[in-house]
């Protein structure tokens, strides 16, 4: 695994918990993931932006069945990253998702640091940084009342009163 950040790669993460669950959802975003799904989809072409659909999902390096799924997929500006994006609904449990990490692994995709997604967010305008410490602070949030207060900063509440306090500063320094 490559130690740094390069936004040009395709990155993929589990996107839920790990563990027993019934679906679990392999989350991959960067710029070229045309080619991934043609191949993890044996498909010719891309689905429609913004779509999702019930899918065989094989393993390009000897063509086995995996499983069968959903594939959503997300043209740049309409995901979270600001970058092409798909999701990977499969069955749950710990083998079938690890086994599609692992082929994408073999295919070039690197494995997502910590709030790498995020990270992509921010740099791509889709999020400022408040939301991208609310997003983590949400995650590991500890009560209802700490939710609240956290959903009002991602609903742009404190950026919008530090843009305010800014603004009155500059305006009080040209006086």
């Amino acid at each position: 695994m490559i130690n740094y950040l390069d936004t040009d790669d395709n990155i993929v993460a589990l996107a839920t918990a790990d563990g027993l669950a019934s679906i679990a959802v392999v989350r991959v975003s960067g710029k070229r993931l045309g080619g991934i799904y043609k191949l993890i989809a044996k498909k010719k072409s891309l689905p429609r932006p913004n779509s999702i659909y019930f899918n065989k999902i094989y393993s390009p390096v000897n063509c086995e069945h995996l499983d069968d799924g959903l594939i959503s997929y997300f043209e740049g500006s309409n995901s979270f990253t600001g970058e092409s994006v798909l999701e990977i609904n499969c069955h749950g449990g710990e083998i079938i998702a690890q086994s599609i990490l692992n082929m994408l692994y073999v295919h070039g995709v690197q494995a997502a640091f910590p709030g790498e997604f995020s990270y992509r967010a921010f740099l791509n305008n889709k999020i400022d940084l408040v939301e991208a410490e609310a997003i983590s602070s949400l995650i590991h949030s500890p009560s209802q009342y700490s939710n609240e207060i956290i959903m009002d900063h991602l609903n742009k509440s404190l950026t919008k009163k530090i843009f305010l306090m800014a603004h009155s500063v500059i305006a009080l320094s040209l006086l």
